[in-house]
C-alpha cells in the first residue's frame, strides 16, 4: 500500500508538472483581462468573507473598502496590463523550455538549501560546544574560554559566565559569513533565471525566428551568456542583496535580546533596512533585464534603468503591479484543482480505508504541489512581463515589425490607460510603423550584437 501511495504521488507530480503550466499559460493567453479583474474581486471578496463572523468585521471591512477603491481607481489600466501579460505569455509559449529551466532552478535551490543547512547546523553545534565551555568552571575549560574571547582573563566565576549574553567574536563572524553565503547563492540562482528569461524574450522581440521552439537557440544562447558573460554582474548585484539580508537576520537576533530604548532602535533599524532591501531588490530586477538584453555590466545597467524611466515618463507604468496580483488567484486556483484531482485519484485507486483519510492527505499534497508549480511558472511570467515593458519602451518599432498584432493591441491599450504619455511619445502618436533611428536610445543593431 505504501508503494502504491508513493507511485501515485510520483505519477501525479509528473502529470501536474506538465499539465499545470500548460493550463495556466493557456488561461493567461486567452483571458488576461478576465484574470486581472477576477484577481481584484477575489481579494475584495476574501476580505468580505473574513468579516462575516462578526467579531473582527471592521478589521476586514476597512481593507475591503480600500481595495475596492483602489480597483476603481486603476480600472482603466487593466487593458494595458492585460496586453502586456498576453505578450509575455506568447513569448513563453514560443519558448516553453524556459519552464524546464525554472524546474531545474528549483531543484538546484533545494539542493543548496540542504547543503547550507547541514553546514549551518554543524557550525551551530560547534558553537553550542563552545557555550558549554563558557559555562563550565573547570580550570581546563577556563583556559579554552579565554582563547575564545581572545583575552587572558581566566578568573571569571560561574556567576560571571552566566551573565555572558554574546557569541564569541570568531563564531559571530563565521555565522554572519554563512548567512551571507546562503543568501548570496539564493539570489544568484533567482537572478540567473531572471536574466535567462530576459535574454530569451529579448531575442523573441528582435529576432523571433531564433526563439520559436521548445529548446530554441534563444534559450541556449541566453543560458550560455548568463553563466559566462553576465555572471559577474549577477554575482555583484546578488552580493549586495545577500549582505542586506544577512544584516537583517543579525538585527532580528539583536532585537530579541534588546529592551527599552535598545529595542526601539533595533526595530527602527530593522524597518529601515527592510525598506532598503525591498527597494534594491526592485531596482535589481530591472537592472538585470538590461544585463540579459544587452550585456551591460551591473553598474551600467543600473544607469540605463534610471535614464530610461526618467526620460520617457514610464515611472507610473513601472509601479503598476496589477499583473502580480493575478498570481494569488492562479496559485490558489491551481492548488485547489491539483489537490482535488489528487484526492480523487487516491480514492479511485482504493487507497481510502477506514483507518486513514487518504483523500485529505492527497488534497494537502496536491494543493502544495499545485501552488509550488504555479509559483515557479509565475516567476518566469513576471520576468517576461518586465522584459516586455523595457522592450516596449526601448524598441517599439521592432515590436511592430515582428509582432504587429500584439503591438497594435498594446499600443491601443497604452493610449487608453495613459493618453498624455502616449501623445508625448511621438513614435506612437504619429510615427508608429516608421523607423526613427534617432529616437531609439538602444537600437536593434546594439541588441543584435549581443543577442
Amino acid at each position: 500500500e505504501t508503494i502504491d501511495l508513493l507511485l501515485s504521488m510520483l505519477g501525479i507530480s509528473t502529470v501536474a508538472a506538465i499539465f499545470v503550466p500548460s493550463l495556466v499559460l493557456l488561461i493567461m493567453a486567452k483571458a488576461p483581462q478576465l484574470l486581472i479583474k477576477s484577481s481584484l474581486f477575489f481579494v475584495v471578496g476574501l476580505f468580505l468573507l473574513l468579516s462575516l463572523p462578526g467579531g473582527g468585521a471592521l478589521l476586514f471591512l476597512l481593507p475591503a473598502a480600500l481595495y475596492a477603491f483602489y480597483g476603481y481607481r486603476i480600472w482603466h489600466r487593466i487593458p494595458f496590463a492585460a496586453s502586456n501579460l498576453r505578450t509575455a505569455v506568447t513569448a513563453i509559449r514560443k519558448n516553453s523550455g524556459l519552464i524546464l529551466i525554472a524546474y531545474a532552478t528549483i531543484a538546484i535551490m533545494v539542493a543548496w538549501v540542504l547543503l547550507w543547512s547541514f553546514s549551518f547546523v554543524t557550525t551551530f553545534c560547534g558553537m553550542v560546544d563552545c557555550v558549554a565551555i563558557l559555562t563550565s568552571s573547570d580550570q581546563e575549560n577556563q583556559q579554552q574560554r579565554s582563547l575564545l574571547y581572545y583575552d587572558d582573563d581566566t578568573s571569571r566565576t560561574q556567576d560571571d559566565v552566566e551573565d555572558i549574553d554574546e557569541i564569541p567574536l570568531g563564531l559571530s563572524v563565521l555565522l554572519f559569513l554563512l548567512l551571507v553565503s546562503g543568501w548570496w547563492t539564493r539570489w544568484v540562482i533567482i537572478n540567473s533565471l531572471h536574466v535567462i528569461v530576459a535574454g530569451t524574450v529579448g531575442t523573441w522581440w528582435f529576432t523571433p525566428l531564433e526563439a520559436s521552439s521548445f529548446c530554441s537557440r534563444a534559450i541556449r544562447d541566453s543560458t550560455h551568456r548568463t553563466f559566462t558573460h553576465a555572471f559577474g554582474s549577477i554575482c555583484l548585484g546578488s552580493l549586495v542583496m545577500a549582505v542586506l539580508e544577512a544584516i537583517r537576520s543579525s538585527l532580528r537576533r539583536t532585537e530579541r535580546r534588546s529592551s527599552g530604548a535598545g529595542l526601539i532602535l533595533a526595530c527602527l533599524c530593522q524597518c529601515l533596512l527592510s525598506w532598503i532591501a525591498r527597494l534594491f531588490q526592485y531596482f535589481n530586477r530591472w537592472a538585470f533585464i538590461f544585463v540579459g538584453l544587452y550585456g551591460y555590466s551591473f553598474v551600467d545597467a543600473g544607469k540605463n534603468v534610471m535614464t530610461l524611466f526618467k526620460s520617457r515618463g514610464w515611472t507610473a507604468i513601472v509601479n503598476d503591479t496589477l499583473i502580480r496580483r493575478v498570481a494569488y488567484l492562479l496559485n490558489t486556483g491551481m492548488g485547489c484543482l491539483v489537490g482535488l484531482l489528487t484526492g480523487l485519484v487516491f480514492t479511485v485507486l482504493g487507497l481510502n480505508d477506514a483507518d486513514s483519510n487518504y483523500f485529505f492527505m492527497g488534497f494537502v499534497y496536491g494543493f502544495i504541489l499545485g501552488i509550488l508549480i504555479s509559483s515557479t511558472l509565475m516567476s518566469v511570467v513576471f520576468s517576461a512581463v518586465e522584459t516586455v515593458v523595457v522592450c516596449f519602451a526601448e524598441a517599439p518599432n521592432d515590436f511592430e515589425r515582428n509582432h504587429p498584432k500584439l503591438c497594435r493591441e498594446m499600443s491601443s491599450a497604452w493610449k487608453e490607460a495613459w493618453p498624455n504619455e502616449f501623445k508625448s511619445h511621438s513614435r506612437f502618436s504619429n510615427k508608429l510603423g516608421t523607423k526613427n533611428d534617432d529616437d531609439d536610445s538602444i537600437s536593434l543593431g546594439q541588441a543584435s550584437a549581443f543577442i
